[in-house]
């Protein structure tokens, strides 16, 4: 918010046109930007956490592995890079003016301070001395950081003046797949209450959460009798919408059959019954089901219902009608105005979700969903007594 233009003019960046510059030959067959964004991705990605992070710069996988050397190696390209890019040298090594430098005055100071701008790259390093200390002591002396990153400097100055590609040291070579975790054996996915109410059997069996989109639309489309009072609920729907949702990932050594089972319990109230899912026929059974297409996890179960189990045409009226009803029949907690909060609270947005709060909103006459379901449990309290 405060970074003003006279700030940003003082900071050592290189400008965008020089990045996505394609004839710096050293970087080739690729451009400097996307030279840079391997190396950043490999260090940076080092967490399930990361996931949204790595989507963002178009990469869908596992993140990767954490290997201090290889971090070492990678970090000398990037300074070593970012020293060609910011001090740029001709084929001969000599000074070539960089990006932006508009000042006769300023170029001539740094013609005369550095002879070339090898020499001042060895000064920049210089300048880091609890780096030199820790390297020294940990290296009999050797300024290892500097070396490396000299020594790349040099390789790729040497491939500038052959006009051919500079060859990285680390193999496989940077943000390959050979580096990445492998993918996660077993999930299930959540795009509803699961997602903070997995029940006591499924929660000890979470090893993490992976922040996903669902791979099929979602929406208001079914209507839970036994425990919520006939409230709306989520449900896939192929006129809602692909939603926020987690995918639990599941320790291992637990297999799809116990996961299957769990879930089914889970989604039916049978938990700690131990029994086992049968596939039901009726409009009300919960069916499992499981998707292999996720980049980062084997298999992901989630759960699904027969057509005949799902509303023909959900309309925002009738669902806001039937989640104000819920709170005086659905079992504590369980009542579609608090379902639909929670849903909201973690992102998940379908194509009715805002008519359907609307709607609660207007027939109560509200002001929120919060005030709005407070006002009918004091309805429920004031009958009751």
């Amino acid at each position: 918010m405060h970074l003003s233009p006279f700030y940003l003019m003082q900071i050592a960046v290189v400008t965008p046109k020089s990045v996505d510059r394609p004839g710096k030959t050293c970087f080739a067959p690729t451009t400097p930007r996307r030279w840079v964004e391997d190396r950043v991705l490999e260090l940076t990605y080092t967490s399930w956490d990361l996931e949204p992070f790595a989507e963002e710069a178009g990469r869908y996988h596992p993140p990767f592995r954490w290997d201090e050397q290889r971090r070492f190696l990678l970090r000398c390209e990037l300074d070593a890079a970012f020293f060609h890019l910011y001090l740029p040298s001709d084929a001969n090594g000599d000074w070539e003016r960089p990006d932006g430098e508009r000042s006769d005055d300023h170029w001539a100071h740094l013609k005369r301070g550095f002879a070339k701008p090898r020499d001042a790259v060895g000064y920049i390093m210089d300048t880091f001395p609890i780096t030199k200390r820790r390297d020294e002591e940990c290296a009999n002396g050797d300024y290892r950081t500097k070396r490396t990153i000299l020594e790349m400097y040099d390789a790729m100055a040497e491939a500038i003046r052959q006009g051919t590609s500079y060859q990285t040291r680390l193999d496989p070579p940077p943000a390959h797949p050979a580096c990445q975790h492998s993918k996660n054996t077993l999930g299930i996915l959540a795009f509803g209450s699961l997602i903070h109410d997995p029940g006591a059997e499924l929660e000890q069996k979470i090893a993490l959460r992976i922040k996903t989109k669902t791979p099929f639309a979602v929406e208001y489309a079914r209507f839970s009798g036994k425990t919520r009072g006939g409230a709306p609920t989520l449900v896939p729907w192929q006129d809602g919408s692909p939603v926020s949702a987690e995918i639990l990932i599941l320790e291992d050594g637990v297999s799809k059959e116990e996961a299957t089972n769990i879930l089914w319990r889970r989604e039916t109230r049978k938990i700690g019954s131990g029994e086992t899912y049968k596939e039901g026929t009726t409009a009300t059974s919960v069916l499992v089901r499981e998707f292999k297409d996720d980049l980062c996890v084997g298999t992901v179960l989630y759960t699904d219902f027969p057509l005949a189990g799902k509303i023909s045409t959900p309309l925002a009226n009738e669902l806001a009608e039937r989640a104000i009803r819920s709170v005086a029949t659905a079992q504590a907690g369980m009542d579609g105005i608090g379902y639909l909060m929670d849903a909201i609270n973690c992102g998940i947005e379908t194509p009715l979700t805002q008519e359907f709060r609307r709607e609660i909103l207007r027939q109560t006459n509200t002001g929120s969903l919060e005030e709005a379901l407070a006002q009918q449990k004091r309805g429920v309290h004031s009958h009751q007594s």
